[in-house]
């Protein structure tokens, strides 16, 4: 019986330092798992920062969005203002090119009435320069004639030479 509880003995022994062995093996499995999820347990601090970090810069990045939002806003509010501004202007100046328009017409019939009057001026000056001549003619028959009546008279001794 001893031969047989030592053959039993060995064999559990032997599977005792089979599972020792496995048991070695998992120990050293389970500490690199261990390493791993220290690791991963870094890397998780890490991006937890990281996330950290990215949410002050987005906290930042929304307070400058809004900050721009008001900016737009105003210069929405001047870009009205200058719109009826010059809604306004456009207004005066379809005014003035309507009271334009009207001057234009009244320079129009003016010039007409200048063209007219031109034209009545420059025959006026051809009858005057015509009305001249024609007195020149006159005055110098009249002196040929008036000549003529001395010579007469002095031939009849009207008058003395």
């Amino acid at each position: 019986m001893d031969s047989e509880l030592k053959e039993v003995l060995d064999g559990i022994k032997s599977e005792i330092e089979k599972v020792s062995s496995r048991m070695d093996t998992f120990e050293t499995k389970l500490d690199s798992n261990i390493d791993n999820v220290r690791n991963i347990g870094l890397k998780l601090d890490k991006n937890i920062d990281d996330v950290q970090n990215i949410s002050l810069k987005l906290d930042k990045n929304i307070d400058d969005v809004q900050s721009i939002s008001l900016k737009l806003d105003k210069n929405i509010d001047d870009v009205q203002n200058i719109s009826l501004k010059l809604d306004k202007n456009i207004d005066d100046v379809q005014n003035i090119s309507l009271k334009l328009d009207k001057n234009i017409d009244d320079v129009q019939i003016i010039n007409h009435k200048l063209d007219i009057n031109n034209k009545k001026i420059d025959d006026l000056d051809l009858r005057v320069r015509i009305s001249e001549a024609n007195i020149r003619k006159d005055i110098k028959k009249l002196a040929d004639e008036n000549e003529t009546v001395i010579e007469i008279l002095r031939q009849h001794k009207l008058l003395p030479r």
